[in-house]
């Protein structure tokens, strides 16, 4: 695992966000940061499982679509 800030591997974990994701101490930046960090969920509020929910409805929709 390497640091969003650095790139480094100078950290220690540091709890969890919302009992599901794994906070992370950046040593080097005295910094923390989770796993949805520099990703596309990073400030959103909805969970990973109901964007996964949704793709999947949509994939089946579209999946109808393309069989007829």
């Amino acid at each position: 695992m390497y640091t969003v800030y650095t790139n480094s591997t100078n950290i220690k974990r540091y709890g969890r966000y919302n009992k599901v994701f794994q906070r992370y101490y950046c040593k080097d930046r005295n910094r923390t940061f989770n796993d949805k960090t520099n990703t596309i969920f990073h400030y959103k509020h909805i969970g990973l499982s109901d964007y996964f929910i949704a793709i999947s409805s949509i994939y089946n929709i579209m999946d109808r679509f393309i069989d007829k």
